[in-house]
C-alpha cells in the first residue's frame, strides 16, 4: 500500500523510528535487567512488569512507524491541480454554515505532526475530494460541508 507523505514526514519518522530502536535496545532493555535483578523476576515486580509494558508500546510504536515508511509516494513531487479537493491542498471549509475552517490535505503520516492536516484517507477527506469551490456536500454525522476555499500548499 502507498503511503502518501511530505519529504519533511519522512525525515520525522525515520528520526522517530530511530528514537524508538534506541529505546528498545538500551533504555528498555537496562530497565528490564534491573527489574529483574532487583525483583527476583517477573512475580510481583513492579518495575520488571513496567518495563515490559514499555517494551511492547515501543515496538507497537516502532511497528506503526515501519508501516507507514513502506512505499512512500512524496507529495512534493506530485502535480497537484489545485482548482479542486485533491491531496497537497489547503481547503477552507463550513460546517453548517459555521466560519470556516482550514485544513491540510495530506497523507497518514503528515497527520501524526500536524493538528491542521487531515489524512487524505480519513472520512472527511473522502467527502470532499475531487469537489471544487462552491460545492456543498453531505458530511460525517450529517453535517452540510460547503467548501470555501482551494489553496495547493506543494
Amino acid at each position: 500500500m502507498k503511503h502518501y507523505m511530505l519529504e519533511k514526514t519522512w525525515e520525522l519518522l525515520m528520526e522517530e523510528a530511530e528514537g524508538l530502536r534506541k529505546k528498545l535496545t538500551k533504555e528498555i532493555s537496562a530497565d528490564i535487567g534491573v527489574g529483574y535483578e532487583t525483583g527476583g523476576g517477573w512475580h510481583d515486580n513492579a518495575l520488571f512488569e513496567s518495563a515490559l509494558v514499555d517494551q511492547a508500546v515501543a515496538a507497537s510504536k516502532l511497528a506503526e512507524v515501519s508501516r507507514l515508511m513502506q512505499y512512500p509516494v512524496f507529495i512534493d513531487n506530485l502535480e497537484i491541480p489545485g482548482n479542486m479537493v485533491t491531496i497537497g491542498v489547503e481547503v477552507h471549509l463550513e460546517f453548517d454554515g459555521e466560519e470556516a475552517i482550514s485544513y491540510q490535505v495530506l497523507g497518514a503520516a503528515d497527520a501524526r505532526y500536524n493538528d491542521s492536516v487531515i489524512s487524505s484517507t480519513s472520512p472527511l477527506a473522502k467527502v470532499i475530494m475531487q469537489h471544487k469551490v462552491g460545492d456543498i456536500v453531505m458530511g460525517p454525522g450529517g453535517k452540510t460541508i460547503k467548501i470555501v476555499g482551494i489553496k495547493k500548499i506543494i
